[in-house]
């Protein structure tokens, strides 16, 4: 099973829980975004981050680009913001050393065997030839990393295994279908924990202002952002595909499913080859 780097340390006892999460606490009070930094500059206000983020909830855009093409900032100010993050970021490896719980030199060890157990892990999960030679499916599981880190500050490990088919846990399930040169169906079934994350982010909302109502809906559009972006990034080369309504019932039982584990729970990517449509 993939881990994050903490979760690393843990297992080989560098660190406990508490010490994990002071460490993830500073890494969130360090790292801002680019909609905070613009806000600290007096470039952009609260009501422009709105719409921004509105706006980012129906296309795979970066924010920056977002901003820059309705006009809330110019490409000068733009990439004076990215240096900022980028040079001011915060990983939670660096958090620790500042905190007096991990050395330097022990850091830069524990990185490295972090790195060969991902590396070991990534060359024997290679996506199924039936899905990898899907373009719209394909495509989908480059949106899908992308779009988990902009619109609910997800981090991603996965794994291609059968879990998700006995695995109660992951309740929250919508599922689309997809026709045109290829004909499948997409799913995602996802914790509650997870499902209220993504409903929380695609709604621009607290946790607990959410209704079970916005967590089937928030999760069903978020399938279809992801989906969607493959679907656009598909037509770009001539590739036309048409995408059906998300539905709840009747979720695939079938096929080959990509278990995610994230920062706030996990959810199953499925993928199910179809008969074409009469």
């Amino acid at each position: 099973m993939p881990r994050f780097f903490g979760e690393f340390l843990i297992a080989t006892g560098e660190i406990d829980n508490p010490r994990l999460q002071e460490a993830l606490g500073l890494c969130h009070q360090v790292n801002l975004r680019l909609g905070d930094l613009a806000i600290r500059e007096s470039w952009m206000d609260e009501e422009q981050i709105e719409e921004v983020l509105k706006r980012q909830r129906s296309v795979d855009r970066r924010f920056g680009e977002i901003a820059v093409a309705m006009e809330y900032l110019t490409e000068s100010q733009l990439q004076t913001l990215v240096h900022q993050r980028s040079a001011s970021h915060l990983y939670i490896g660096e958090a620790l050393v500042q905190l007096d719980y991990l050395t330097r030199s022990s850091l830069e060890e524990l990185l490295d065997q972090y790195k060969a157990e991902v590396a070991s892990f990534a060359e024997q999960n290679q996506a199924p030839v039936e899905i990898s030679r899907i373009r719209i499916a394909a495509l989908t599981l480059e949106a899908l990393p992308r779009i988990c880190s902009r619109m609910a500050r997800l981090q991603t490990l996965n794994r291609w295994g059968p879990e998700w088919f006995d695995d109660p846990t992951l309740a929250n399930r919508r599922w689309l279908a997809v026709e045109g040169g290829d004909h499948l169906v997409i799913g995602i079934a996802a914790s509650d924990q997870l499902a209220e994350q993504i409903a929380a982010a695609m709604l621009m909302c607290e946790l607990d202002e959410l209704q079970p109502a916005d967590v089937d809906d928030a999760l069903g559009e978020f399938l279809n952002l992801v989906v969607g972006s493959a679907k656009n990034k598909a037509a770009e080369d001539g590739d036309q595909f048409r995408l059906s309504p998300t539905l709840t019932d009747n979720f695939p039982t079938e096929g080959f499913g990509l278990y995610l584990v994230t920062n706030h729970g996990p959810c199953c990517v499925v993928f199910q080859t179809v008969p074409p449509s009469e």
